[in-house]
């Protein structure tokens, strides 16, 4: 089978470290829990398309990242009798003139080496090949997909895993035919009941 698996999010802690490093940065005080919105920019409404993405665009964010607890074990696992894909929009879903204003400074974008270290550190099981980079990922095919965005997930048509996040805690996964995963434990589960994985 193919499993297609979120990154940002959902095999890393990147969005904390984000929230972190623009506290820290702008002497902010938001904190993780309180993110109501899949935006990072709408919880510094006063800050910047160009302050909040910086620190993602130079790619230090993913020296602070952390693996998602359970995720790394489970990929391992799953990639000894099935196909992993890595689906993320990563540079893609990014402001335009964020991304060329940043370049146009002289800067480079180093977010994408940065994420390939973390996914070679972290999950040597995926092979850089199996890394699509879209915005739109219902026109990826794969037997399941695990993803922290509901608008990710509706229009697919595998078995639809929400990651459970503080920005997507209202979103109604029963309407949409969408299960809800907490953990990795909960991810192994609903693969095991709904396709057989073992």
């Amino acid at each position: 089978m193919t499993i297609l698996f979120d990154f940002d999010d959902v095999l890393n802690d990147l969005s904390k470290c984000f929230i972190q490093e623009l506290n820290r940065e702008y002497g902010k005080q938001v904190q993780w829990e309180s993110v109501s919105e899949f935006e990072i920019g709408e919880s510094f409404p006063d800050l910047s398309d160009y302050q909040i993405y910086t620190p993602y665009l130079d790619g230090t964010l993913y020296l602070d990242a952390h693996p998602e607890q359970g995720a790394q074990n489970l990929l391992h696992d799953l990639a000894q009798k099935h196909t992993i894909y890595i689906v993320t929009a990563g540079l893609l879903a990014l402001p335009e003139t964020t991304l060329y204003e940043y370049m146009w400074d002289g800067n480079p974008v180093n977010s994408t080496e940065y994420m390939l270290r973390f996914l070679g550190e972290y999950y040597p099981d995926v092979h850089p090949q199996n890394i699509v980079m879209t915005t739109n990922k219902t026109m990826i095919r794969g037997d399941a997909l695990i993803d922290d965005r509901p608008q990710n997930l509706i229009g697919f048509r595998g078995l639809k895993i929400l990651m459970d996040k503080p920005y997507n805690h209202t979103f109604d996964t029963e309407r949409h035919n969408i299960h809800r995963a907490y953990t990795y434990d909960d991810v192994k589960t609903i693969l095991t009941e709904e396709l057989g994985i073992e």
